[in-house]
């Protein structure tokens, strides 16, 4: 449900009052507009992201993988074994969203995965084989543990993805045709290229989840010696040291599809406003009239945004602040942080230092860049409200002449 609250006040720009003949206070509207960043570079990240789903004002979000595979051990011995099952097994550190059934697919590659090369979230390598068996995963939970004795394995807080009997096989047929492979990782990578690991997208709005995933994901193959009856494990690890890329894909919802594009291509406007990590980042345009203001010293300047919370998608907990480097130079320059105030279901910001170098002219009003703290580690997004809300985004400054 989204909701904008609380009455401010309507005044401009200008002199609300006065301590002393020297103070001045002064509340005004802000304008914005939101852009799209495109080619965000994903490889190697912190975070691993797999997940999808279906805002009911953005539409789809989805995330996935490409991973290199990684050896645990060398040399396993297959021979007179039962391989029992191999899975993809996944522990999260956080979702966003909920823990709906979700479809997964694990893609063989065709191709190696090159670390002279850039990957950003929509880079592509071929892919062929889908080695998931077709059929909806329930993630665990945050807190959820299970000890398998059989396999001395405990599983907890993991998306555990079942594959087809055949890469097991093709396994214990490798290491017992061509031992070579698993002398080696260079060897291994040569054949097991790596995989691509990604979602199907919610059909209901509302619905899915995106995993944000630190821990190193790991295929295992759990397997029993014929002759002692005794059980065992192979682990081969997607791990950091591995050459691994998020890859990001959206879709706008249908209903906000031209409100959405609409704040995408025109100008700068008091309508509502929105960013979306790996996606939109939005730009806020401060008033003008800060350009005009000499000889003055700021004492207290911030910038309120309220915004559209939604229990389902709830706003980012923390977001950068970012300002342009000059007219000609896109490159970013982060200059804070701030925190969303759940009570006031609003984002302050502290812009003192900022407005002060403004009306030194140590910097140039470009506006500042809005988007949340981990823009290409996470799936969080945020509306926030216009001028046409009741809580309006408004800056507040305190400033003396001299």
């Amino acid at each position: 449900m989204l909701s904008c609250k609380k009455e401010v006040s309507k005044a401009g720009f200008g002199i609300m009052g006065k301590e002393n003949g020297l103070i001045f206070y002064s509340d005004s509207s802000i304008q914005s507009k939101s852009y799209k960043q495109t080619l965000i570079n994903t490889k190697n990240p912190s975070y691993l992201m797999l997940g999808s789903y279906k805002d009911p004002v953005y539409g789809d979000y989805t995330a996935g993988f490409y991973s290199q595979l990684r050896l645990v051990a060398f040399n396993p011995n297959f021979k007179d074994v039962t391989i029992d099952s191999t899975v993809l097994e996944i522990t999260h550190d956080a979702i966003y969203g909920d823990y709906s059934p979700q479809r997964f697919h694990v893609y063989t590659l065709k191709e190696s995965l090159l670390s002279s090369k850039d990957y950003n979230s929509s880079s592509s390598i071929p892919f062929e084989d889908d080695l998931a068996n077709e059929y909806d995963v329930v993630p665990n939970p945050i807190g959820h543990s299970v000890y398998s004795p059989n396999y001395k394995d405990t599983i907890r807080e993991t998306i555990r993805i079942k594959l087809k009997d055949v890469i097991g096989e093709d396994f214990k047929k490798t290491s017992m045709t061509d031992s070579s492979v698993f002398s080696s990782q260079e060897k291994f990578s040569e054949k097991y290229k790596g995989v691509y690991v990604t979602v199907d997208e919610p059909s209901i709005d509302g619905k899915g989840g995106v995993f944000t995933i630190s821990k190193s994901p790991k295929i295992i193959l759990y397997y029993t010696n014929n002759t002692n009856k005794t059980h065992y494990k192979f682990v081969i690890e997607l791990n950091s040291n591995a050459i691994r890329f998020n890859t990001i894909k959206t879709k706008l919802h249908p209903t906000m599809n031209k409100e959405v594009t609409d704040r995408l291509k025109n100008a700068f406007s008091g309508d509502a406003f929105y960013a979306q990590a790996n996606n939109i980042r939005s730009i806020i345009q401060l008033p003008k009239k800060i350009d005009t203001l000499k000889s003055v010293l700021i004492h207290a300047a911030n910038l309120e945004l309220p915004v559209k919370f939604d229990e389902l998608f709830p706003p980012s907990s923390r977001i950068s602040i970012q300002i342009f480097n000059s007219e000609s130079d896109s490159t970013l320059t982060l200059i804070g942080f701030a925190n969303y105030d759940k009570d006031k279901k609003m984002y302050v910001i502290d812009v003192k230092d900022h407005i002060q170098r403004l009306v030194s002219k140590q910097r140039i009003n470009l506006g500042l860049i809005i988007s949340p703290m981990f823009f290409s580690n996470s799936a969080e997004r945020i509306v926030f409200c216009g001028n046409k809300d009741i809580t309006k985004p408004i800056l507040k400054l305190k400033y003396s002449s001299f």
